[in-house]
């Protein structure tokens, strides 16, 4: 079948995203969480149910707030194509949500990747 046909394919449940993942990255799960260790940090996948359907939300930690302003994070917001600021447990991070329903394998590595790099370039500009 090959790397291309497969990755077209549509994933229907959370237990085919974890399977996905585990296979392609150092992966641990606990149920409903997923945590990924990619080179760029680390990125945690939860199943979530939004309007009785379910969805994945994506989050990479990027670290305290204490140097970030929170209009240039509103900013950033604005202009991201893709996750956006939040605050979890008075920490920082980006954090995607995406329905599950009709998510191709090839959109979810991509989400992973885009999600962890966001997070990557976030910390070392809050690192200057």
């Amino acid at each position: 079948m090959g790397r291309w046909y497969s990755l077209r394919l549509r994933i229907a449940t959370w237990a085919e995203v974890c399977r996905h993942l585990a296979a392609r990255v150092a992966a641990s799960a606990d149920g409903q969480r997923l945590a990924l260790v990619l080179p760029e940090g680390p990125v945690e996948i939860g199943r979530v149910d939004l309007l009785g359907a379910p969805w994945i939300a994506l989050t990479s930690a990027v670290g305290p707030p204490r140097r970030a302003s929170p209009v240039e994070l509103l900013v950033a917001n604005l202009h991201s194509p893709i996750g956006g600021f939040c605050l979890i447990d008075g920490n920082l991070a980006i954090r995607q949500t995406v329905p599950l329903a009709a998510l191709r394998l090839a959109d979810l590595d991509e989400l992973v990747l885009a999600v962890a790099r966001q997070a990557a370039w976030a910390r070392e500009q809050l690192s200057e």
